[in-house]
């Protein structure tokens, strides 16, 4: 008589989970909904590098078009940590190159976001220009231009510095020149105020960003690297 094997199926890849509360933005508002289990990125990374071994085709990606041929500062305040940046060609072939500038490390008080151009294909690029210089961290910034040559930067804001290392008293052993300058750019506005400044943004101009630029609070948007263009088309 044949007997029956049952083999054990093998148990699918966890995820080490964390339940918190969905913020949903509304321009500088915020309100909480219903609870949403949430998976850390590293834990994430670390799933899909194991899943990488066993299917080895779902992590195999096409050969780069572009090819490195020369690596560089192109800033020309290289003293500052630059982050996040984003590059767009406008349709006249100028290069529009906007970051988080300003830094001092990767969760400071002093992210600005900085535009620099360059009108050779990037051999040279303009000395950085303040877009937006928030009294609170502003972080990663896009860039585009659309059909009709209006330029659009996005960025979003935060006080992580604070809650990382002013709340939990880390700046009361450094030295003081560093402690000093920390906290004069905390205490730029009340608490109140750094709440209000909470939140994602545009900032558009219609002249190629020389004169006109504006910057205005975009609802349930985020967009680190740039928005994308036809979603854009369709909202103007």
């Amino acid at each position: 008589m044949a007997q029956k094997v049952f083999a054990r199926k093998p148990k699918p890849a966890t995820l080490p989970v964390k339940r918190k509360r969905l913020q949903a933005c509304t321009g500088r508002n915020s309100r909480q909904t219903d609870d949403m289990t949430t998976y850390s990125r590293r834990a994430m990374l670390g799933t899909l590098a194991g899943a990488g071994v066993v299917f080895p085709h779902i992590l195999r990606a096409a050969a780069p078009k572009a090819k490195i041929t020369d690596t560089r500062v192109i800033s020309l305040r290289p003293n500052h940590y630059h982050g996040w940046s984003t590059l767009a060609r406008r349709k006249d072939g100028e290069l529009l190159l906007v970051c988080s500038g300003g830094r001092e490390n990767h969760v400071c008080p002093f992210g600005q976001v900085e535009l620099m151009r360059s009108r050779d294909g990037g051999t040279t690029w303009t000395f950085p220009r303040v877009l937006l210089d928030s009294p609170i961290d502003d972080r990663d910034a896009g860039i585009l231009e659309t059909a009709k040559g209006t330029l659009l930067a996005t960025t979003f804001t935060s006080n992580a510095y604070d809650e990382y290392y002013l709340a939990k008293g880390a700046h009361n052993n450094w030295p003081a020149e560093r402690r000093q300058r920390w906290l004069a750019t905390h205490n730029r506005v009340p608490a109140a105020a750094r709440k209000k400044e909470l939140g994602t943004w545009m900032i558009r101009s219609t002249d190629g960003g020389i004169a006109e630029v504006r910057r205005a609070a975009v609802a349930n948007v985020i967009a680190e690297h740039g928005l994308v263009l036809p979603y854009v088309e369709g909202l103007l």
